[in-house]
């Protein structure tokens, strides 16, 4: 039954993946037979990877081998608006359309009030990219202090 909602959503024009959240029947159910499972809803979800795919088409033009997605730690609560001026004061916050760009783009900035986001790191090479995203954790306290 899933693959055909997956058929119908495709050929409306729908893209991404999806999580259907399901409702498990009981015993005492009166409109359906016990353990009849009944999808509740539909939650439209952006694959981890799509989003830093298309963020890397749309900065580079292309989608090369210098880029990584990661996930910050914070050691202490921030707002989104300190997270780009530190990143621009670094030089790292890519904010354009740019063949060459070197840096990051902050992304799931609604998991800030736990402390976390996400970035998309790019560079001209995966180890350039490594560089950047290394430093980026050093910049957000993501890592021990040598």
């Amino acid at each position: 039954e899933l693959q055909k909602l997956a058929r119908v959503l495709a050929k409306k024009g729908a893209i991404g993946s999806y999580g259907p959240d399901f409702l498990i029947t009981s015993e005492d159910n009166k409109y359906f037979k016990p353990d009849t499972a009944v999808l509740i809803e539909l939650n439209a979800r952006i694959p981890y990877t799509a989003f830093p795919l298309e963020a890397i088409k749309q900065v580079k033009g292309a989608v090369g081998s210098g880029f990584c997605s990661t996930r910050i730690t914070l050691r202490k609560r921030t707002t989104f608006t300190d997270i780009a001026k530190i990143l621009s004061e670094k030089r790292l916050l890519i904010t354009k359309k740019d063949y060459h760009a070197t840096g990051v783009i902050p992304f799931n900035v609604g998991m800030l009030p736990w402390k976390s986001f996400n970035v998309i790191a790019m560079g001209d090479t995966w180890e350039e990219t490594q560089h950047i995203v290394q430093k980026t954790k050093y910049i957000f306290g993501d890592l021990p202090v040598h």
